[in-house]
Protein backbone atom coordinates (compact mmCIF):
# COMPACT_ATOMS: atom_id res chain seq x y z
CA UNK A 1 0.00 0.00 0.00
CA UNK A 2 1.39 3.22 -0.86
CA UNK A 3 -0.39 6.36 0.95
CA UNK A 4 0.64 10.29 0.88
CA UNK A 5 2.75 10.97 4.38
CA UNK A 6 4.09 14.57 3.63
CA UNK A 7 1.83 17.87 3.56
CA UNK A 8 -1.78 18.42 2.52
CA UNK A 9 -1.08 19.41 -1.48
CA UNK A 10 -4.36 19.69 -2.86
CA UNK A 11 -4.16 22.68 -4.85
CA UNK A 12 -1.25 22.46 -7.02
CA UNK A 13 -0.77 23.00 -11.12
CA UNK A 14 0.53 19.96 -13.01
CA UNK A 15 4.34 20.89 -14.15
CA UNK A 16 5.37 21.63 -17.48
CA UNK A 17 5.48 18.57 -19.73
CA UNK A 18 9.07 18.74 -19.99
CA UNK A 19 9.57 18.19 -16.22
CA UNK A 20 7.42 15.47 -16.75
CA UNK A 21 9.98 14.31 -19.83
CA UNK A 22 13.01 14.15 -17.09
CA UNK A 23 11.12 12.30 -15.04
CA UNK A 24 10.31 9.67 -17.11
CA UNK A 25 13.54 9.64 -18.58
CA UNK A 26 15.19 8.38 -15.48
CA UNK A 27 13.16 5.03 -14.75
CA UNK A 28 14.51 2.37 -16.98
CA UNK A 29 11.36 1.55 -19.16
CA UNK A 30 11.96 4.88 -20.85
CA UNK A 31 15.55 4.75 -21.39
CA UNK A 32 15.22 3.82 -24.99
CA UNK A 33 13.13 6.32 -25.73
CA UNK A 34 14.82 9.61 -28.09
CA UNK A 35 13.64 13.02 -26.52
CA UNK A 36 10.72 13.75 -29.16
CA UNK A 37 9.12 10.56 -27.68
CA UNK A 38 9.70 11.11 -23.92
CA UNK A 39 7.97 14.22 -24.37
CA UNK A 40 5.32 12.22 -26.61
CA UNK A 41 4.14 10.20 -23.41
CA UNK A 42 4.37 13.38 -20.81
CA UNK A 43 1.51 15.03 -23.11
CA UNK A 44 -0.36 12.42 -21.78
CA UNK A 45 0.35 11.68 -18.77
CA UNK A 46 -1.94 13.20 -15.74
CA UNK A 47 -1.29 15.06 -12.69
CA UNK A 48 -3.04 14.68 -9.51
CA UNK A 49 -1.98 15.20 -5.58
CA UNK A 50 -3.43 13.30 -2.33
CA UNK A 51 -3.71 14.53 1.18
CA UNK A 52 -1.60 12.76 3.82
CA UNK A 53 -3.01 9.19 4.12
CA UNK A 54 -4.72 8.87 0.98
CA UNK A 55 -4.28 5.41 -0.27
CA UNK A 56 -3.52 5.44 -3.84
CA UNK A 57 -2.44 1.73 -4.43
CA UNK A 58 -2.37 -1.72 -2.86
CA UNK A 59 -0.19 -4.55 -3.08
CA UNK A 60 -1.28 -7.03 -4.94
CA UNK A 61 -4.30 -5.58 -6.69
CA UNK A 62 -4.28 -5.29 -10.49
CA UNK A 63 -3.08 -2.28 -12.09
CA UNK A 64 -4.46 0.20 -15.15
CA UNK A 65 -1.78 2.10 -15.33
CA UNK A 66 1.85 3.37 -13.47
CA UNK A 67 2.31 6.28 -11.22
CA UNK A 68 5.36 7.66 -10.28
CA UNK A 69 5.14 9.62 -6.43
CA UNK A 70 7.48 13.20 -6.65
CA UNK A 71 8.03 14.67 -3.79
CA UNK A 72 6.52 12.52 -0.97
CA UNK A 73 7.74 9.79 0.68
CA UNK A 74 5.54 6.19 0.66
CA UNK A 75 4.69 4.10 3.30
Amino acid sequence: MVQATQGDVTAREAPPVEEIARLLAVHPIFDKFDPVSLLAVAERCGFETFPVGTTIMRQGERGTNAIIVCGSTGE
